[in-house]
């Protein structure tokens, strides 16, 4: 989900009820968020 199609309380409850914490990332620039985060995790693996 991107960070436009889920809420503070759903991130919350998620965290609380099965331990998943979301990242955001924003639909916003073709979902550049995502390219940016899978070069760090590259660069830093």
């Amino acid at each position: 989900m991107t960070e436009e199609e889920v809420t503070e309380v759903e991130k919350i409850r998620w965290l609380k009820d099965s331990r998943v914490q979301f990242l955001p990332v924003s639909k916003a620039n073709n979902y550049s968020d995502i390219t940016e985060f899978v070069a760090a995790l590259h660069a830093f693996g």
